[in-house]
């Protein structure tokens, strides 16, 4: 996010004192009116405002606009984007990393008696048909990469429920693997060697 865009909803003026400015707030040339018109949804900016949009302070981030509120109703990727940014300030190293496509999830969870990670991918992309949102197609993916952060050394990487074992690197913290396809759905177990 490297340019100003709108943000469809009023937000909070901010002072700042000792915390560090990301995004700044823009004013636009003039306030749309049935007077003053231009293009479908804003007039562009003109300068700044003078208070931020978005402030970090350690590791607390506060974004003035309702970001969450403003997806949900616009769906615009920066929006996205500028959350996901922040996010990875805040998280240098995350638990899992992959790179899905947008509509994808993954999930991990630990096992503590068996001393493994149970890796879940979901991939499909909802349509919206009337009032729901259903899947018509299931699109495959392939060669997706997954780094799972770990205490010590894993022993074993295996797909489930076939078994089969997936070759994986183990390096700074994080074990590495490649799915090969992702139809809908698709489970990783890594097994972990003795503490």
């Amino acid at each position: 996010v490297r340019s100003p865009f709108l943000a469809y909803q009023s937000g909070v003026a901010l002072r700042v004192k000792g915390a560090e400015v990301l995004a700044e707030t823009w004013q636009p040339y003039f306030n749309r009116t049935f007077a003053h018109f231009c293009s479908h949804r804003n007039t562009p900016p003109e300068k700044k405002a003078g208070w931020p949009a978005v402030i970090r302070q350690g590791n607390l981030i506060y974004i003035s606009q309702p970001l969450f509120k403003i997806y949900n109703e616009q769906g615009m990727q920066l929006h996205r984007d500028l959350f996901s940014n922040c996010l990875k300030l805040l998280e240098e190293n995350p638990i899992v990393k992959t790179e899905l496509p947008s509509c994808g999830r993954v999930s991990v969870m630990y096992q503590k008696d068996h001393n493994r990670y149970i890796i879940h991918l979901l991939y499909a992309n909802p349509i919206k048909r009337g009032a729901v949102e259903v899947i018509e197609d299931i699109v495959p993916l392939y060669d997706i990469p997954v780094a799972l952060r770990v205490n010590g050394a894993p022993k074993a990487v295996y797909s489930v429920p076939s078994k089969e074992d997936l070759p994986f690197q183990h390096d700074e913290g994080y074990v590495s693997f490649t799915i090969q396809k992702l139809l809908m759905h698709e489970m990783a177990v890594v097994e972990m060697g003795p503490a």
